[in-house]
C-alpha cells in the first residue's frame, strides 16, 4: 500500500515540452488497429540546453518511448463508455501516454478477441471494463504472463479458486448505488411499494451486486417486484426497453404500479420514453448512473424521473488511469478499490447542470484524489496541463529514497503527547473463534501504538450493541471500530459519534439514511463476493450436475451474509446449484449446538444421493453441521464453507472429515488493518472511504498436522500477509512502544 510521506515536492522546471500530445481514437471494431500517433520528439532532436528534468518522475515516463495503453470495454457506447472512455484517455494522455479505446458492445466473443489483439500488440499497460467471470481470468493470464500491467473495472477474475493477484480490480460502491436508489423507492409511500424492475443477469457482476441490496429488501416486504425486464438488443437498449415497458404497461392500471427501478440508466432512459409515450404520470422512475442526457430528461416539465444514485464516470476512467500509471512506475496498489456513490435528485439540478458542473449541485461529485502522486502532477504540467489535489496517502519521493527518509520519520504529534489515546472495539456477534481472532488483532495492533484498547462483543443483541456503542461515545473514547452494524440503526448510532469529533473505522457495517453516509467514516469489508464465489465454486465443481445443496444462512439484513447470497443466487438461477433446505439460527448464544440439531433433524429427509453439499455461509454455522453429519455417519455429504479458526481446520483434519474447504480472510489481520486506519485518522491523515480485504481458498489437503492460525501462511499463499495502511511513524512507534 501507499505510505504518507511529509516531504513537500518542489518543482524544478515548469517549461511545457509535449511528451505527448495526441492519443488513439475510440475504435469499436475488433479488426480495426488503433490510428497511427505521430511520435514526440526525441532528445537528440530538441537542444541539449532545453532538456528538461522532471524531477521525481520515474524513469519509463521520461524515455523517448511513450507508454501505449489499451482501454477495452465491454459495453455499449452510452453516454457512460464515452465519459469512462474519456476520463481514462485525457488522464492517460496528460501522462504523456499513447491511449487507444475500444468498444465490444457487450459482445463476449469480440471483447474477448480485442483483448488479445491488445495483447499480442504488445501494449504496456490494459485497461479492461465488464469482463465476465466465466472467461476473464483465462483472459487476462496471457497478458500477465508477458508482463503487461493491467487494471480492471467491474470484472470478476477467478478461476477455480486462483485469481490474478498483480492485477488491481475497481468497482462502483454498487451496494450503496442500490441502497441510495433502491431506498427512494421504499421511501415514497408507507406501504409496499410495487415495482417494475429494469434488470438482466446473473453473470453481469455490477447488476448481480445490486441485486444483493434490491433482494433483501423485496424479502422484507419493502417492495414487491411486479414484472422484471432486461434487454436483449444492446445496439439499441433504450429502444428495446421503451419498447418492452410500453408493451406491460396496459397491464397495470393506474395504482398498481408505484416505480420502475432502472438497474442501469440506460434502461431507465427507455422505461422514461414508455412512461412519457403513455401519459403514465403516476408511476415513479429511480435509477442508477448519470448522463448529461439523464438530467435532460430529469429536467424535462412533469418528468416522473425522481434521481438516480451516481459515480462519476469519467472519475473512475480517471482513477482507473492512475492505478495503472502507479504499476507501470513499479509502485505498489491495492488488491481493489471502490468508488463511492452519490444520490443526484431532479430537484438538486438547475437549469445548467451538466456532467462538468454536476459538483456545484451534488457535494463531492467527480472530486478524488485518489491515487494521485506528486510524479503525475511534474508530468500534467510538463505536458501542458495543470497540477490537481495530490492523495494524502501517496508517497512525495522515489522509491530508492524512502528508505533515507525512514531514518527521520516524524510521529504524529497525538501518539508522543503523553496522553494515552483510548479506543473501543464493539463486535455485534457472538463470541467465536473468528471474533476472538478479530479482536486480538485490533488490540495488539493498538497496544503496539501505545493506545489502550476496550473490546466490547454483544453477541448480535442489537438493542445491546446500540448500547455498548452510546455508552463508548458518553465516556469519551478518542476512537471507535465498530463490526456488523446493522444498516437500519447504524447511521442513528454512529452519528452522536462524529458529532462529538470521536473517530470511526467500521468492519461489515452499512452506514446510510435516506440517501445521507457519515463520509468521515471509513468503511472495510471481506471481499465477500470472492468469499462467495470460491466456495461456491467448489460445491459447484464436485459433479457434472446440478448440486443439490444444503444452504446454512440466515437474513436479509447482515451485510456480509447479503453480499455473499448475490453470488450464491445467480448460480442457483443458473442451475448450477440447487437449494433443498436453507437453514439459519435462531439461538445466537450457542449457534453450533442450535445448527447442529436443526441439520440433524432434516437429514433423515435425505436419503444418500439425494444432498450433495452443505454450504456454509458462515463457519460458526459449518461447525454445527459437521457435528450433525458426524452423529448421522454421513459421509456421502460434502462441507464447504466461509470463514476459518484452529477449531475448523481441527475438524477438516479428521479422519474421514467431510469438511472439504473454506473460503476466507485472516480474521486477525482484519482487526490489524482496521486499527492502522484508525490509527490514520487520529493523526489527521486521510484515509480511503472503504476497503476490501482479499480473500483465499483453504482446503483440507493444504493443512498439515500442526498448521493452525498462526501459521497458516506456510500453505496458503498471502495468507495473513499485508502492508495495507501500514505507515513508516507507525514503525516506529511499535519500536518506541516495544524498548
Amino acid at each position: 500500500m501507499l505510505r504518507s510521506r511529509s516531504k513537500l515536492f518542489m518543482l524544478l522546471m515548469v517549461l511545457v515540452l509535449a511528451l505527448s500530445a495526441c492519443g488513439g481514437a475510440a475504435t469499436p471494431a475488433a479488426e480495426e488497429a488503433p490510428a497511427a500517433v505521430e511520435a514526440p520528439a526525441t532528445a537528440e532532436e530538441a537542444p541539449a540546453e532545453e532538456s528538461v528534468v522532471l524531477e521525481g518522475v520515474p524513469a519509463i515516463f521520461t524515455s523517448d518511448e511513450p507508454l501505449k495503453v489499451a482501454v477495452i470495454r465491454n459495453l455499449p457506447s452510452d453516454d457512460h463508455t464515452k465519459q469512462f472512455l474519456d476520463g481514462a484517455r485525457t488522464e492517460g494522455e496528460s501522462f504523456g501516454m499513447i491511449v487507444d479505446t475500444f468498444i465490444a458492445d457487450n459482445d463476449d466473443a469480440k471483447f474477448q478477441e480485442l483483448v488479445a489483439q491488445a495483447i499480442t500488440k504488445g501494449y504496456d499497460g490494459l485497461i479492461i471494463s465488464h469482463g465476465k467471470a466465466d472467461y476473464s481470468y483465462d483472459m487476462l493470464k496471457p497478458a500477465i504472463d508477458a508482463g503487461i500491467q493491467v487494471v480492471t473495472f467491474d470484472t470478476v477474475i477467478e478461476k477455480d479458486g486462483e485469481t490474478l493477484p498483480t492485477i488491481t480490480t475497481t468497482f462502483q460502491d454498487d451496494f450503496a448505488l442500490a441502497e441510495l436508489s433502491v431506498g427512494e423507492i421504499a421511501a415514497l409511500t408507507d406501504s409496499t411499494e410495487k415495482v417494475i424492475k429494469l434488470w438482466w443477469g446473473p453473470g453481469v457482476p455490477p447488476l448481480d451486486r445490486r441485486e444483493t441490496v434490491y433482494a433483501p429488501m423485496e424479502a422484507a416486504g419493502e417492495i414487491e417486484t411486479v414484472e422484471v425486464i432486461g434487454p436483449t438488443n444492446f445496439q439499441d437498449v433504450q429502444g428495446d426497453i421503451a419498447a418492452k415497458v410500453g408493451a406491460v404497461l396496459a397491464k397495470y392500471p393506474e395504482g398498481t404500479v408505484d416505480a420502475i427501478w432502472g438497474s442501469w440508466d440506460e434502461m431507465a432512459k427507455g422505461a422514461y420514453t414508455a412512461l412519457k409515450d403513455a401519459g403514465r404520470t403516476d408511476i415513479m422512475l429511480i435509477s442508477i448512473d448519470i448522463s448529461n442526457q439523464d438530467m435532460n430528461l430529469m429536467r424535462e416539465e412533469g418528468s416522473v424521473w425522481l434521481s438516480t444514485a451516481a459515480v462519476d464516470p469519467g472519475l473512475i476512467g480517471i482513477v482507473n488511469m492512475r492505478l495503472l500509471a502507479m504499476q507501470l512506475a513499479g509502485e505498489d496498489t491495492p488488491d481493489n478499490y471502490d468508488l463511492e456513490a452519490r444520490l443526484v435528485k431532479a430537484t438538486d439540478l438547475t437549469a445548467d447542470t451538466n456532467m462538468l458542473n454536476l459538483g456545484d449541485v451534488v457535494e463531492g461529485w467527480g472530486v478524488s484524489s485518489a491515487f494521485n502522486q506528486e510524479w503525475m502532477n511534474t508530468l500534467r504540467v510538463a505536458n501542458g496541463g495543470e497540477a490537481s489535489e495530490v492523495d494524502s496517502n501517496a508517497s512525495a519521493m522515489p522509491a530508492e529514497e524512502v528508505a533515507e527518509e525512514n531514518d527521520a520519520v516524524v510521529i504524529p504529534e497525538v501518539f508522543t503527547s503523553g496522553e494515552q489515546m483510548k479506543i473501543a472495539v464493539i463486535r455485534n456477534l457472538p463470541s467465536d473463534d473468528h471474533t476472538k481472532q478479530f479482536l486480538d488483532g485490533a488490540r495488539t495492533e493498538g497496544e503496539s501504538f501505545g493506545m489502550i484498547v476496550d473490546t466490547f462483543i454483544a453477541d448480535n443483541d442489537d438493542a445491546k450493541f446500540q448500547e455498548l456503542v452510546a455508552q463508548a461515545i458518553t465516556k469519551g473514547y478518542d476512537g471507535l471500530i465498530i463490526s456488523h452494524g446493522k444498516a437500519d440503526y447504524s447511521y442513528d448510532m454512529l452519528k452522536p459519534a462524529i458529532d462529538a469529533g470521536i473517530q470511526v473505522v467500521t468492519f461489515d457495517t452499512v452506514i446510510e439514511k435516506d440517501g445521507e453516509t457519515l463520509p468521515t467514516i471509513t468503511t472495510t469489508f471481506q471481499d465477500d463476493f470472492a468469499l462467495a464465489e470460491l466456495s461456491v465454486g467448489e460445491i459447484a465443481a464436485l459433479t457434472d450436475s446440478t448440486e443439490k445443496v444444503i444452504k446454512l444462512w440466515w437474513g436479509p439484513g447482515v451485510p456480509p451474509l447479503d453480499r455473499r447470497e448475490t453470488v450464491y443466487a445467480p448460480m442457483e438461477a443458473a442451475g448450477e446449484i440447487e437449494t433443498v433446505e436453507v437453514i439459519g439460527p435462531t439461538n445466537f448464544q450457542d449457534v453450533q449446538g442450535d445448527i447442529a440439531a436443526k441439520v440433524g433433524a432434516v437429514l433423515a429427509k435425505y436419503p444418500e444421493g439425494t444432498v450433495d453439499a452443505i454450504w456454509g455461509s458462515w463457519d460458526e454455522m459449518a461447525k454445527g453441521a459437521y457435528t450433525a453429519l458426524k452423529d448421522a455417519g454421513r459421509t456421502d455429504i460434502m462441507l464447504i464453507s466461509i470463514d476459518i479458526s484452529n477449531q475448523d481446520m481441527n475438524l477438516m483434519r479428521e479422519e474421514g472429515s467431510v469438511w472439504l474447504s473454506t473460503a476466507a480472510v485472516d480474521p486477525g489481520l482484519i482487526g490489524i488493518v482496521n486499527m492502522r486506519l484508525l490509527a490514520m485518522q487520529l493523526a489527521g491523515e486521510d484515509t480511503p472511504d472503504n476497503y476490501d480485504l482479499e480473500a483465499r481458498l483453504v482446503k483440507a489437503t493444504d493443512l498439515t498436522a500442526d498448521t493452525n492460525m498462526l501459521n497458516l501462511g506456510d500453505v496458503v499463499e498471502g495468507w495473513g500477509e499485508s502492508d495495507a495502511f501500514n505507515q513508516a511513524w507507525m514503525d516506529a512507534l511499535r519500536e518506541m512502544n516495544a524498548e
